[in-house]
């Protein structure tokens, strides 16, 4: 039998190795996108929107998933193989779901013949489009073969190990850390987590945590009244769908100067959006959506049990605390990329200026002034006039204390 020393060291090589999956995949989209900037080819706005969307998204799921393996790598040397076993089942279970990526593999081999020879004058032959869909589609397909190979592994030691292990009726430790994870990062982590411990699938893991009772709470009570924790759950509700408006206003804005640039209303027809147009109207549908993720979310805390209510209204408060006291590096580049807009267009109309040319600059200037309000104005006031009535709020809630800490990431 493995030593419990490599049963841990099994548990961080098999997340590690869930992290590099979605690595050939992004390797592939660079020169993808790149070759598509090269040809002028408009798919390219797709290959980098999946490359901005899907880099911090993998980033954030692998600190999750390494953040959940640090609560159970606490436990005892049984507890960790117990995860193990879970962790194998639902790993090799991943194998029946990749016909997906066949499906798109070979969807986009095929378009890439169909565009690298093309079939008719009206649609006469495009070997860069060609030759980033063949890119794109080997990849797929290469990495549906490798999961499969990983997969039939993780079978093999699955049964060395025993089998997956059982979840009915669920061991004290899964329960408890299943309640520590809804605490601090949701229902859908918890629900994951329930996943990835017993092997069973998502629809099961969501039915196991949603029956779960709830965790004990203090026999003095201590905390906010159910009615004032409610209310300012809608509050938050609210407050997320204003936010998501103002976004999708300035990017109606963006889009109305890019047309004025055009010459609206003598330029361009409508129909023929620019690349920045596109790029705005896929941020908008992102924005959309994620408004009603959130509205969702909320809703359906509301309709929760009453502890898990109060732990979904710390976390989000915790989160928009740590939201606004601390700028990102993303969010210091954009500020930065604001003021590069700002100088550009200034410059621009200085010299239609100097040269007694006609301005044409401040279409420009509008877009620039737009941008640092969204990147550097609404952000800016947050933090000073917000942050102080954000922190009274939570210590007048749930007081200045820290919530239980999760383990950091390794």
């Amino acid at each position: 039998m493995t030593a419990d020393g490599d049963i841990r060291g099994e548990v961080v090589r098999l997340r590690r190795s869930s992290a590099f999956a979605p690595v050939p995949v992004g390797a592939a989209l660079v020169p993808a996108l790149a070759l598509a900037l090269i040809g002028r080819n408009e798919i390219g706005w797709l290959w980098g929107l999946l490359l901005a969307l899907g880099i911090p998204l993998w980033i954030a799921v692998d600190r999750a998933g390494r953040r959940r393996d640090a609560l159970v790598l606490a436990y005892d040397d049984e507890t960790v193989r117990s995860y193990l076993r879970g962790r194998l089942a639902a790993q090799a279970a991943l194998a029946s779901r990749l016909w997906l990526l066949v499906v798109y593999g070979f969807g986009c081999v095929f378009f890439a013949a169909v565009y690298g020879e093309g079939s008719t004058p009206r649609h006469p032959a495009e070997p860069l489009l060609g030759l980033q869909l063949l890119l794109v589609g080997v990849t797929l397909l290469g990495s549906a073969v490798w999961r499969m190979v990983l997969a039939h592994l993780r079978k093999r030691r699955l049964a060395a190990l025993g089998g997956p292990p059982s979840s009915a009726p669920p061991e004290p430790w899964l329960v408890e850390t299943t309640h520590r994870v809804n605490d601090a990062e949701g229902a859908a982590y918890a629900a994951l987590f329930w996943h990835e411990a017993t092997g069973v699938a998502m629809k099961e893991a969501k039915r196991a945590v949603a029956a779960l009772p709830p965790p004990q709470q203090p026999a003095d009570g201590a905390g906010p009244p159910d009615e004032v924790v409610r209310a300012t759950v809608r509050k938050l509700r609210r407050s997320v769908l204003a936010g998501q408006a103002a976004i999708l206003a300035m990017l109606l804005a963006l889009t109305a100067t890019q047309q004025w640039a055009r010459g609206w209303p003598a330029g361009p027809a409508a129909s023929e959006l620019t690349t920045s147009q596109k790029i705005y109207a896929a941020v908008a549908a992102f924005i959309v959506l994620v408004a009603m993720a959130s509205w969702n979310m909320h809703t359906k805390a509301l309709r929760g049990t009453p502890a898990s209510l109060r732990a979904h209204c710390r976390r989000m408060l915790e989160m928009r605390l740590r939201r606004i006291a601390k700028w990102s590096p993303l969010a210091i580049l954009l500020a930065v990329f604001a003021l590069y807009l700002v100088g550009t267009a200034v410059l621009r109309i200085a010299t239609d200026v100097l040269e007694e040319r006609p301005i044409r600059g401040f279409p420009r200037l509008v877009e620039s002034l737009i941008f640092v309000l969204w990147f550097i104005a609404i952000p800016l006031h947050a933090r000073l006039r917000g942050l102080p009535k954000e922190r009274r709020q939570f210590e007048e809630l749930f007081g200045a204390g820290e919530p239980p800490p999760i383990p950091p990431v390794a």
